[in-house]
C-alpha cells in the first residue's frame, strides 16, 4: 500500500535535484555566454576594453571587458570575427596581444609576439582572419617594437610569422575575394595571398582619396574598396583605387569601417559614432555611445571568403603571384 506513495516521493525529489543542478549550471556561467546572433553589430571602446554587441538599430545586447596588459594604458583596437564564431581583437598599442573571445563561454585568451607594436594613433592597429590565420598590423615604434609590417597569428597552434616588413601598414582587411588588404599611408594599398603571404600588386588611390586620409578599409568579392577617412566621409572605390561614389557622413574622423555579405557598412569614429549604410551609399543610420570614446567596429557575422587552398587569383593578382613564385624560384625558397 505505501509502495506507490515512496515512488513519486522519488520522483519529486530527482526533479528537485535536477532544477537545482541546472540553477546551479546557469548561475555559474559566465554572463552572456551564448553565440553572437547573426546580422548583429560588435563595437569596442578603445580606452577601456569593453567589447559590446547591439542590434541593427542599436539596442544593446550584451557586453565582454578585455584584459589590460599595459597596467592602465588600455587600447582595445580592431576586432574580427573569426569563420568560427570567435571574436579576434587587437588588443593593447606597445606591447599588445591578439586576444580571442569565446562567445559561447565568455572565456578570452591572448598571444603575445615579440616587436609588435603600433604608433599610438587612436586609429591605428588593423586585423583580419583568413582559415585560421589572424593577420594584424605592425609598426615601427620605440626599443623592443622597432620590426613592423604584418604579423600572422595561427588559431590552429602554429607559431606567429611577421611579413611584409618593409611597410608600416595601419589597417588591413580579408576581402570577399580571398586577398589580404594593407593600408599604408593614405595613398596605396598593398595586396598579398593570404596563404603564401607573397606579396601580389599596389593600389594607388586617385588624388581624391589620397588627400582625405583614409584610416579604414573593407573590400568586397570583387575587389572593390570601401574605405572610411578622417575628414567624415565614406568611399567607394575601385579595384585600381579610382573613386567611385562617396557619402558624407556628418561625423568627423572616421576611425573604422567593415562590410558583411548583404553588402551592409559599419562605420566607426572617433567620437562613439556608430554609422549603418551599405554599398550603395544612399542611406545611413546611426547612433553614438555615450561618452563618445573611440569605437572600432565589426560585424557579428563576417564577410564570407575562399577557403584556404581554394583562392583562385585572376587579372593583375594572378600575375603578380606567378611573379613572386618565380622571384622565390630564383632565389632558392622553397
Amino acid at each position: 500500500m505505501t509502495t506507490q506513495p515512496v515512488r513519486t516521493r522519488s520522483r519529486l525529489l530527482g526533479l528537485r535535484m535536477a532544477l537545482i543542478a541546472i540553477a546551479w549550471a546557469v548561475a555559474s556561467s559566465p554572463a552572456g555566454a551564448q553565440p553572437l546572433t547573426p546580422g548583429n553589430l560588435l563595437v569596442s571602446n578603445l580606452s577601456t576594453g569593453v567589447l559590446s554587441e547591439y542590434t541593427s538599430a542599436g539596442g544593446f545586447v550584451r557586453s565582454f571587458t578585455f584584459p589590460d596588459f599595459e597596467g592602465g594604458f588600455h587600447d582595445l583596437r580592431d576586432i574580427q570575427v573569426s569563420p568560427n564564431g570567435n571574436v579576434q581583437a587587437y588588443n593593447g598599442t606597445f606591447t599588445p596581444q591578439m586576444s580571442t573571445l569565446v562567445p559561447t563561454s565568455g572565456t578570452i585568451t591572448s598571444q603575445p609576439f615579440a616587436g609588435w607594436s603600433t604608433i599610438n594613433n587612436i586609429s591605428y592597429g588593423g586585423i583580419g582572419a583568413f582559415g585560421t590565420g589572424v593577420f594584424v598590423t605592425d609598426m615601427a615604434t620605440a626599443g623592443a617594437g622597432a620590426p613592423q609590417g604584418i604579423v600572422r597569428f595561427d588559431t590552429g597552434g602554429g607559431t606567429p610569422i611577421r611579413f611584409a616588413t618593409a611597410a608600416q601598414y595601419h589597417d588591413l582587411t580579408v576581402g570577399g575575394d580571398g586577398l589580404l588588404y594593407a593600408l599604408n599611408g593614405s595613398s596605396t594599398i598593398d595586396v598579398f595571398n593570404p596563404t603564401s603571404m607573397g606579396f601580389i600588386r599596389t593600389i594607388t588611390f586617385d588624388a581624391t582619396l589620397s588627400t582625405a586620409d583614409v584610416r579604414g578599409i573593407a573590400v568586397n568579392s570583387t575587389g572593390g574598396i570601401f574605405a572610411a577617412a578622417w575628414n567624415g566621409t565614406i568611399y567607394s572605390v575601385s579595384s585600381t583605387g579610382n573613386l567611385v561614389n562617396s557619402r558624407v557622413s556628418g561625423f568627423s574622423n572616421l576611425s573604422d569601417i567593415d562590410l558583411d555579405n548583404s553588402g551592409r557598412l559599419l562605420v566607426g569614429s572617433r567620437f562613439g559614432n556608430v554609422i549603418l549604410t551599405d554599398t550603395t551609399l544612399a542611406s545611413q543610420t546611426s547612433f553614438t555611445l555615450a561618452g563618445g570614446p573611440t569605437v572600432h567596429v565589426g560585424f557579428t557575422s563576417p564577410l564570407t571568403v575562399p577557403e584556404p587552398g581554394s583562392l583562385v587569383l585572376c587579372g593583375a593578382g594572378a600575375l603578380g603571384f606567378a611573379r613572386w613564385l618565380r622571384r622565390r624560384a630564383r632565389t632558392g625558397h622553397g
